[in-house]
């Protein structure tokens, strides 16, 4: 019994890892970086406002920002914190299925949060460790290379977002994991 609990933990391994593999190859067609509160040389422009112009208006509520200019590159934008809210945590999330092919997160800069997180999968990435306050203005830049549509899901909160989300791979591992520990465990005990 133990060579077959073995057996299908290493099958199940085997599976998982050329599953990552895969996923984790298919993901270098567009790489993204996030950018907050570095403004451009010149800035002529005035703020946009984070809930009049691009539609955030409420905290934890994931909502679409658009590309601004579609297959161009975008300088950094300006834009101010009329949410009514201060914001403490921004999480950013890519589309699944985009026309271009996978993208991938590569980098976040920040001046403003101090912990920057991107997920295994590079799908998901978070601002922590910073505020931005009501009438704030920060600059902003979401580039992608090779210029494509960089669409993203932001969504805003008042609490830090947590440093890391078990991805569902890990989960079914320490489950498995987790299963096996107990069931041996419980074998011993009858064993004696």
């Amino acid at each position: 019994m133990k060579r077959l609990s073995l057996a299908a933990l290493g099958i199940i391994s085997i599976v998982f890892g050329t599953s990552s593999l895969a996923a984790a190859a298919s993901l270098t067609q567009t790489n993204f970086t996030l950018t907050f509160n570095t403004p451009p040389a010149n800035f002529d422009e005035p703020p946009r406002g984070i809930c009049a112009l691009i539609g955030i208006c409420n905290s934890g509520v994931e909502s679409i920002v658009p590309d601004v200019n579609p297959g161009l590159p975008t300088p950094p934008q300006p834009y101010i914190n009329d949410t009514g809210f201060p914001i403490t945590g921004v999480f950013a999330k890519l589309p699944e299925n985009r026309p271009e092919g996978p993208g991938a997160f590569v980098a976040g800069i920040s001046d403003i949060f101090s912990n920057i997180n991107i997920s295994n999968d590079k799908q998901q990435l978070w601002f922590t460790g910073g505020t931005i306050a009501v009438n704030e203005v920060i600059f902003a830049d979401f580039e992608v290379y090779p210029e494509a549509d960089s669409t993203v899901f932001l969504t805003l909160s008042t609490t830090p977002e947590p440093s890391s989300i078990p991805e569902p791979s890990s989960l079914v591992g320490i489950l498995v994991l987790g299963y096996l520990g107990t069931r041996f465990r419980f074998q011993k005990r009858r064993n004696e």
